[in-house]
């Protein structure tokens, strides 16, 4: 495992539509990943389909060699629409590389890792003193 930083060719965050999501979903299943929902039917009963943000933070490496990036993911979860969902998904490297980019802007970047690490570790309203 290797951690991946905001420096790195590989970092990279995404915004990905629900369907992508599920593709990314069924080839995680496919290749018997452990971090991915339990089925493409779990994951419609959790995610609102609308636009997913993406974001590469792990390389790791399968008992068989295979190659993964384990991603974060932050989406609108399915219910009222207001809420918001983080989790983990891995992704295979070649897949990532075909996804549209949002953080070309090194500032835009190192926000972007900055807000997740944020949602990783919880949000929550605050009411101003």
């Amino acid at each position: 495992m290797t951690l991946i930083k905001a420096t790195d060719d590989d970092f990279r965050v995404c915004r990905i539509d629900f369907t992508t999501l599920v593709n990314l979903q069924r080839a995680a299943e496919e290749f018997g990943w452990s971090t991915r929902w339990t089925s493409v039917e779990a994951l419609q009963s959790q995610v609102a389909d609308s636009w997913i943000l993406l974001q590469t933070f792990l390389r790791q490496r399968a008992a068989d060699g295979q190659s993964m990036v384990r991603c974060f993911l932050l989406f609108a979860t399915k219910g009222d629409g207001l809420t918001g969902g983080v989790t983990t998904l891995d992704v295979d490297p070649a897949a990532l590389r075909l996804l549209d980019r949002i953080d070309t802007d090194p500032v835009v970047r190192s926000a972007m890792m900055d807000m997740f690490l944020l949602a990783t570790g919880g949000i929550a309203m605050v009411t101003k003193r």
